[in-house]
């Protein structure tokens, strides 16, 4: 036979600490349920992090400032502004993996820069 959960109506029937080992267990069951019920609806993975004294001080002081209301939340929102920040970067990655395949499949460079270079130096001299 496995754990039971009390119902919130046999909480009441206990006293004492008794009754604050039906509430703990109970509260425990609560919190497992809420977790597997967001993951499920949201989506969102439980990632194990470390991270550096100076990045949780940081953290900790938007917290403690009210910024963010708990850790998760800060370290999940700015993880959200880093990857935005990098989307650009990820973009030009992105089109010279293209252009890379293209050049294996078709043996030679898909753009060519005829005259370009030469045109660019003498600007850069110019200005």
């Amino acid at each position: 036979m496995g754990i039971s959960y009390p119902l919130p109506e046999q909480l009441a029937q206990h006293s004492g600490l008794d009754s604050l080992r039906y509430r703990a267990r109970y509260y425990a069951y609560i919190r497992i349920r809420i977790r597997i019920i967001l993951v499920y609806l949201v989506g969102s993975r439980i990632v194990p992090l470390r991270v550096d004294k100076e990045v949780l001080e940081v953290v900790d002081r938007l917290v403690r400032l009210g910024v963010f209301s708990s850790r998760s939340e800060a370290l999940r929102e700015l993880i959200k502004i880093g990857i935005r920040s990098y989307e650009r970067l990820a973009r030009i990655a992105q089109g010279v993996e293209k252009l890379l395949e293209m050049e294996r499949r078709e043996g030679r460079i898909p753009v060519r820069l005829d005259g370009s270079l030469k045109l660019l130096l003498e600007e850069r001299r110019q200005g």
